[in-house]
């Protein structure tokens, strides 16, 4: 069995592509020191203003997407494009709202005929809380991405309680983006806020750094030495 893990969020804009590539890269990395050949996936199940293949300059690889894998338009190899030799994308559809339609049967079948080629499944999904047709009960580990607008608790919350009730092993929340001079001046949550709600050890809080709003490939595929690469692999670690 694959180890099935979903990176989600119900904002934009905050990481959720970044922390997907990172994490499998992060993953390989782990493999090679231990001599391991496994693959990854990474299944772009959402729709955003900049995908993952935008990031890494690969959208003229993409003849096929997601969701035509999914409408057996084409079979998955013809829509998997390579990220390197050990990481494998299923990239979202570049045209708005063609995942707005997607058969919980189809969906499922996408994800055991992945099981047959690889190690570690990442699903990147927004609003987990309102993605029917993720067989969440199949799922090892859930990353719930969010900043600390004062938003974001009930919506953690929400994905939280999914993730509680559907008895996910491994829950993780990333404070990403953290915003320290907005929750000095009570303009936002601060980490005390956070750590009243859930359980300390399930928590990271990554600070805001302005390198993030202009990331360029080379930052998704190396492993750095920053505040968010260290969070990435405690996780990792934790997942493996």
């Amino acid at each position: 069995m694959s180890n099935k893990i979903i990176v989600t969020s119900e904002k934009n804009n905050i990481g959720k592509s970044l922390y997907c590539v990172k994490i499998s890269n992060e993953l390989c990395s782990m493999e090679l020191s231990s001599k391991e050949n496994k693959r990854v996936v990474i299944v772009e199940f959402s729709e955003k203003n900049k995908s993952i293949a935008e990031y890494l300059e690969l959208e003229e690889q993409i003849i096929y997407d997601l969701k035509d894998a999914l409408d057996g338009v084409c079979n998955i190899d013809q829509a998997i494009i390579n990220i390197n030799d050990k990481i494998d994308l299923l990239p979202t559809p570049r045209l708005k709202d063609k995942l707005s339609n997607v058969e919980i049967s189809s969906f499922n079948k996408l994800i055991s005929e992945l099981e047959r080629s690889y190690d570690y499944i990442i699903i990147e999904a927004a609003k987990i809380s309102k993605c029917y047709c993720i067989n969440v009960k199949d799922i090892n580990s859930i990353i719930i991405l969010n900043n600390n607008e004062f938003s974001s608790l009930a919506q953690i919350n929400d994905d939280f309680i999914v993730a509680s009730e559907n008895s996910i092993k491994n829950k993780f929340i990333i404070i990403n983006k953290y915003d320290s001079s907005s929750a000095k001046k009570n303009e936002a949550l601060n980490i005390k806020d956070f750590r009243k709600v859930f359980p300390e050890p399930i928590l990271s809080f990554v600070k805001y750094d302005d390198k993030y709003d202009s990331l360029k490939s080379d930052y998704f595929l190396t492993k750095d030495n920053d505040e968010l690469s260290k969070v990435i692999e405690d996780i990792s670690k934790k997942i493996y």
